[in-house]
This record gives C-alpha cells, sequence and structure tokens, in this order.
C-alpha cells in the first residue's frame, strides 16, 4: 500500500493499519490514513540509511514506530521515535513497545 506522507507518496514494504472494515467501493492504492507502524527489508541495493531517513519521514508524519529488517544478520531495528531504537536479534521475542506488538523472531528468520 503506497502511504500520502504530505505532498510525498512513499510505499514501505509491509505496513500495518488500524483494524478498519474494508470499503471496495472507495479502495484506492493511495492510503490517506497513517499506517501504526511501517517494516521495511533491507536488501543487498539499499543503504542502511535511505531506510533511517525514510523511517524518519514516517515518524514526522506521525506514524508510532518503524521496524527495519536486517535478514543478513536475523535481526529487526524497532524505531518508537527518532533516533530511539531497539535492536532484536533471532531467537529473541521482538516487542513494540509502541504499538503493544510482540512477535517471536525464530520462525521469522528460519
Amino acid at each position: 500500500m503506497n502511504v500520502a506522507i504530505g505532498e510525498r507518496v512513499i510505499v514501505p514494504d509491509v505496513a500495518i493499519f488500524p483494524y478498519e472494515p474494508i470499503n471496495l467501493s472507495s479502495d484506492s492504492i493511495v492510503s490517506q490514513q497513517l499506517p501504526l507502524t511501517t517494516i521495511e527489508i533491507l536488501s543487498q541495493t539499499q543503504a542502511l540509511s535511505d531506510l533511517i531517513a525514510k523511517a524518519n519521514a514516517y515518524f514526522q508524519a506521525g506514524v508510532k514506530s518503524c521496524w527495519i529488517v536486517l535478514p543478513e544478520v536475523s535481526g529487526i531495528f524497532v524505531y518508537s521515535a527518532l533516533g530511539k531504537y531497539t535492536f532484536f536479534h533471532d531467537g529473541e521475542t521482538l516487542t513494540d513497545v509502541a504499538t503493544g506488538i510482540e512477535l517471536p523472531l525464530a520462525p521469522l528468520f528460519e
């Protein structure tokens, strides 16, 4: 889902939105509603600094948390504010304090 952030449209790899019944008659490819959490997955062709800049844009718009997944090291940075993060590694349970989401990481990185 594309997300409108001011005049820009940003495309997170994954976005978690608050529950809302789906209205297919007003379906859009650009969401005006902000997600609770955005998840970016670092690929071999991206710089980590690019994903951090994207996370900063999400926070400035009002997103509650941003996750940056590092598949090469089986870990996830969970940002709860600009410059404030916790790193979770394979085998741990990710806890997102901003949203209350908990996720065991072992199955994710199998």
